[in-house]
This record gives structure tokens, C-alpha cells and sequence, in this order.
């Protein structure tokens, strides 16, 4: 190997050696700034009521509004008592689920049977700013 090679070689090595330091401090900037997002975002969500639904406060001259979404979770036991047609073996599982958009359309008399089965949970809250004019 030339003394050129070796020179080509060293200057390869430097330049690659800089990019992935450059890589490693952005990724460890981002990582920093990802946790300091997720903590403004749990800061301002608990300004907000706990509510289902999109919620909207005015600050300055921005509207901040959450929408606070539901996930339904449903008691397996008792759908399986509500809907015993025959006796299932205990080698075989059937999970009973009832889908949230056709739940809510229901009528009243055929959602009141259910509802002691309905858990609802907090889902994903999102956050919007926008300019308040």
C-alpha cells in the first residue's frame, strides 16, 4: 500500500468517524427533545377536563383543543352469560367483542343488556394549537 493509499484511507476514516458523531449527538438532541415534548404534552392535556370528546381553551392569541378519545373494553364473562347459547368446552376459547360503531347505534333497548359488560377507557389524547384570530 502507497503512502497515497494510507493517506485516502485516514482521510475515509476521519470524514465517516465525523458523520457518525454528528449521527450520535442528533439522535441523543432528538431523544432529549421527544422527552421534553411528551412532558409539555401530560402538562398541558391536565389542564383539560377528563372528559370524552374534543376540548378547546384559548390562551394568548392560539386555541389549544385536546380531543380526548374512548376505547371500550368489554367484560368477556359476563357477553358470554349475556349470549349462552350452549355450554362452551373449556379446551375451546371464544372471545365475544361488540364494535363500538355499531354499539352506538343501537337502540337504547338493545344496548341496556350490554352495558353492565362496557368498560370505557381513556384512549390517545391529541393536541392542537392553532391562531386564534
Amino acid at each position: 500500500m502507497s503512502d497515497w493509499d494510507d493517506y485516502e484511507a485516514a482521510s475515509e476514516s476521519r470524514e465517516i468517524s465525523r458523520k457518525v458523531e454528528e449521527y450520535e449527538t442528533l439522535v441523543t438532541k432528538r431523544d432529549e427533545l421527544n422527552d421534553k415534548i411528551s412532558l409539555i404534552e401530560k402538562q398541558i392535556i391536565s389542564e383539560f377536563p377528563e372528559d370524552f370528546g374534543e376540548h378547546s381553551k384559548i390562551v394568548q392569541a392560539k386555541v389549544i383543543t385536546i380531543n380526548r378519545s374512548e376505547r371500550y373494553e368489554w367484560n368477556q364473562d359476563l357477553l358470554a352469560k349475556i349470549y349462552r347459547e350452549e355450554e362452551i368446552p373449556t379446551h375451546i376459547k371464544r372471545r365475544l367483542t361488540v364494535d363500538k360503531r355499531v354499539f352506538s347505534r343501537l337502540t337504547d333497548e338493545e344496548q341496556a343488556p350490554l352495558v353492565p359488560a362496557l368498560t370505557r377507557k381513556p384512549g390517545p389524547v391529541s393536541i392542537k394549537v392553532t391562531r386564534s384570530d
